[in-house]
């Protein structure tokens, strides 16, 4: 969102879905406008790679439509926001097959759409319309993409006099035969959604004060756009129930319905339960507070095994095996097709000679071809431990790995029956599950690099 001269306020489609995800961050930004003082967050270099692979992935897609339709075909509009609305103008009267970086404009909404395509069609351009469509990295649609798609159609509403049924999305990864994969979506299906939150951001913005007490509370939002170092800031100091470990919205909007809004009113409370909460969440979510409290400013967070039935908890540890394995994947999210090119497995070995107690074996990937062979390397070599002792396991943190193994299992068509009969017969286990309910630990979070503060 940026200020005119007049000083009218002018929003981009990607304003109203930053909204849709993030009051919090909405807020912020509209407050950024004039209070210049306020930092955002440092560039994220994670961030900036996604948006140069978001590029490639545009311009990659423009050109299979040059190459489609032929380059006289496609208008490319730029310029200057005065020329670029003209040129989209233009463009759109003169029926180009495809429109790319269309400027659009409608009441105080304005922006860039990545393609409009032409369709047979009757509307008052005459026998053809144009139809919004948007290239993204992800792999599934996401709700926020529908609702900027909309806002695009919308804003092209003026230009052919009618909504378009469908607006498509351009995914970031290929269907088996090499095409793109795309999502076609019935546009009219969510329309009444994006008019309502449209209403409502509307709304938001006349009603903006820049009062802090008017600012959304960051502890109901779960992005904080460009503004996650300032809304972290915010948590702590106000010592708010959202830091509390493994704690859902849901709770802390029943927590303050009950009068509690703080991690130490929580520890602190003598309540032994609250409407809506059974007894045991209320004592779980308590108890995690408390620890948590107690752990401040300890160079060791205190913690607490709990008691549970068999099977569960840190009971659900099997009995030690020496061919055990300890498991781990990293993964290259932004390589096409995601790629995971370490799986590293540190394990006991009785017969090693070197003097290392638990040594380190690794299978190594540059590209999917070596990925297949990580995989099928890794498969045989645990499934080989396991024929010998059928008592080992495979220890791993957090559900990523297994997930994994299904998805590469799968995809190449290879060692199918062998991770069949893996997981079948219990050989994974998930730590992350019997930290989680089988310790406190007196840390915000429950991940492996909170858990290793431990020791």
């Amino acid at each position: 969102m940026y200020k005119l001269e007049t000083n009218q306020l002018v929003y981009s489609p990607s304003d109203l879905t930053l909204f849709m995800r993030s009051p919090f961050a909405s807020w912020m930004d509209r407050l950024a406008l004039t209070d210049k003082t306020l930092k955002k967050n440092e560039a994220d270099p994670m961030l900036n790679l996604l948006a140069k692979k978001g590029t490639k992935h545009e311009t990659n897609f423009l050109q299979a439509l040059i190459n489609q339709y032929g380059e006289k075909n496609v208008a490319q509009i730029t310029g200057d926001k005065k020329d670029a609305s003209q040129k989209t103008a233009d463009a759109i009267k003169a029926g180009y097959s495809v429109i790319f970086q269309a400027y659009l404009e409608r009441d105080s909404f304005k922006g860039y759409a990545d393609f409009l395509i032409k369709k047979p069609g009757q509307s008052k351009l005459g026998d053809y319309y144009y139809e919004v469509w948007d290239t993204k990295l992800a792999k599934t649609t996401r709700p926020y993409f529908i609702v900027q798609l909309c806002c695009y159609n919308w804003m092209l509403e003026s230009h052919k006099g009618l909504l378009s049924d469908e607006i498509m999305v351009i995914l970031g990864d290929k269907n088996p035969d090499g095409t793109p994969h795309t999502d076609r979506i019935r546009a009219t299906a969510h329309y009444s959604y994006f008019e309502a939150l449209k209403s409502q951001f509307l709304a938001f913005q006349n009603d903006f004060t820049g009062d802090s007490n008017q600012r959304p509370d960051p502890a109901f939002c779960t992005d904080f756009g460009n503004w996650s170092d300032y809304a972290q800031s915010i948590l702590q100091e106000s010592d708010s129930l959202s830091i509390v470990a493994n704690i859902r919205k849901s709770h802390i909007k029943k927590l303050n319905a009950a009068g509690i809004h703080t991690l130490i009113g929580l520890a602190g409370t003598s309540e032994l339960t609250i409407k809506g909460m059974t007894p045991e969440i209320f004592q779980r979510i308590k108890a995690q507070a408390l620890i948590q409290l107690e752990s401040r400013g300890q160079e060791r967070p205190k913690y607490q095994v709990l008691e549970t039935e068999a099977g569960k908890g840190l009971k659900g540890l099997p009995a030690h095996s020496a061919l055990d394995v300890y498991f781990d994947i990293e993964g290259h999210p932004l390589h096409e097709g995601s790629l995971e090119y370490l799986w590293g497995v540190s394990y006991e070995s009785p017969e090693d000679t070197t003097g290392t107690l638990y040594p380190f074996k690794d299978w190594w990937a540059h590209d999917h071809a070596q990925e297949k062979l990580a995989f099928e390397g890794f498969i045989d070599w645990v499934y080989d431990r396991w024929i010998k002792d059928p008592s080992m396991h495979v220890y791993h943190y957090a559900s990523y790995e297994i997930t994994a193994i299904n998805r590469l299992a799968n995809r190449e068509q290879t060692r199918l029956e062998e991770v069949a009969e893996l997981l079948t017969n219990g050989v994974f286990i998930d730590l992350y599950r019997l930290v989680q309910t089988g310790l406190l630990i007196g840390e915000p979070r429950y991940s492996i690099k909170n858990v290793e503060h431990l020791y």
